[in-house]
């Protein structure tokens, strides 16, 4: 379970105690279970302060009333929700003030809430952000888009429930009310735009009228759907965010760069992106996040102010069959030459380097090869694990070839040598040096 939730905290005591889930299932408490123990046990969570225990109440509710199925259930099966009290105030006709999330709503008037037992408490253990996988470089597709917030003054907003999606795809469309109690008290009528004229409406109320039937487009472009709450006799009219039907695929479009900015230098980046494809239409744009567009729309670029700043830009392709597709560009972060993380300034000399992106500073005599400074040198990194892999290394944005295994040699400029800077990228924390 993702979620637990401890509902009755009298009844831990008797045999009537049981588990609710977030998703909305209900289990018996058992014996193998171990996290009852933990609770009631010496430094188990069940505090003896009755404002500790106020405060877990409190921060169990606010978490659990963030869910429509978990408050649903709690109300089904005995769990202690705070009711919202109807509202005093009269309201006027039917509302259509446009909101910046697509919500058309006026405020809903607000009175004091009720004070929750203390005889029923709801323990939820949440997921940590920490398990959320990072962004890799290369093509982004989302499989789900997070929920808008209603704002100030809205009673809800809605979207799409999978965005983007593909031409002839399916998704489903939400309803995010301002509280659960609005969203089990209303009923909701569904119009969706730019659908077939057979899937062009749905009805529902309470926890599933949230979720809309699912709805497949034919066509590329953005959709729209829209949405008529009604609740305590009246209709709110809401307009959802719009959701984005690809055409024809966007692939192959790397976006990278092998700048090393320096603060002491030149403190900026530049990124290009290239081998984009789409059969069947053309690429006619792109569009950047995190770096400014140079004018040919294929690179941009970022200026650092501060040394161990990063910059990891994001592209959006776009063809002439409604297409959007984004991309992660590399990360790059700012080194300073006055103060150098990695200074390497001789011949046979080895620094101890991490995995990843790893800007050498470099300081050799000039004389140092001879005095040549043409032609070339010789680079080479060992993995400080002896069974670690060095495969995919680049040295100045170039992949190595001939990589053997946990270490390579490959030859770079001697003149990458004097007061110049080596770009490494390391599938793995290594030792190097420069050498003949």
């Amino acid at each position: 379970m993702n979620k637990k939730l401890l509902i009755g905290f009298a009844a831990l005591l008797t045999a009537g105690a049981f588990w609710a889930c977030g998703e909305g299932s209900i289990e018996s408490i058992n014996e193998d279970d171990g996290f009852v123990d933990a609770m009631a046990g010496q430094g188990g969570i069940f505090p003896t302060d009755p404002s500790a225990i106020s405060q877990k109440v409190k921060q169990a509710k606010d978490e659990c009333a963030a869910n429509v199925a978990c408050y649903a259930e709690m109300q089904k099966n005995g769990g202690y929700v705070e009711p919202e009290p109807e509202s005093s105030q009269s309201v006027g006709p039917t509302p259509s003030v446009t909101s910046s999330s697509g919500g058309l709503l006026p405020p809903i008037a607000n009175s004091s809430n009720s004070v929750a037992s203390s005889s029923t408490i709801i323990i939820i253990d949440p997921i940590s952000s920490s398990s959320l996988a990072p962004v890799s470089q290369g093509a982004i597709t989302p499989t789900s888009s997070a929920a808008p917030q209603p704002a100030d003054g809205e009673i809800a907003t809605c979207y799409a429930s999978t965005n983007p999606i593909n031409k002839m795809d399916s998704t489903s469309w939400k309803v995010k009310m301002a509280t659960p109690t609005q969203a089990m008290n209303a009923a909701y009528s569904w119009s969706f735009v730019d659908a077939d004229a057979s899937q062009s409406t749905d009805n529902g109320s309470g926890a599933t009228g949230v979720t809309s039937k699912a709805i497949t487009y034919t066509a590329s472009g953005q959709k729209t759907a829209t949405v008529d709450i009604t609740l305590n006799g009246q209709i709110y009219n809401v307009v959802c965010d719009p959701l984005q039907v690809n055409g024809a695929a966007i692939t192959g479009c790397e976006c990278n760069s092998v700048s090393a900015p320096d603060i002491a230098g030149d403190p900026t980046a530049v990124w290009t992106v290239d081998g984009c494809s789409s059969p069947g239409a053309n690429i006619i744009a792109f569009a950047w996040e995190g770096a400014t567009d140079d004018g040919s729309g294929t690179a941009a670029s970022f200026t650092f102010t501060k040394k161990g700043e990063t910059a990891a830009p994001v592209v959006t392709v776009a063809n002439d069959d409604n297409t959007l597709r984004k991309f992660q560009c590399n990360e790059i972060k700012a080194v300073d030459a006055n103060a150098p993380d990695f200074l390497l300034d001789s011949a046979n000399k080895i620094i101890e380097l991490p995995m990843g992106e790893v800007t050498i500073t470099t300081a050799f005599d000039p004389s140092w090869h001879n005095n040549e400074t043409a032609g070339n040198c010789h680079l080479q990194c060992d993995a400080k694990e002896g069974n670690a892999s060095l495969a995919g290394a680049k040295v100045n944005g170039t992949a190595v070839t001939g990589v053997n295994g946990n270490n390579f040699q490959t030859a770079i400029p001697i003149a990458s040598t004097i007061n110049s800077k080596i770009l490494l990228s390391l599938p793995a924390d290594s030792k190097c040096k420069v050498f003949w």
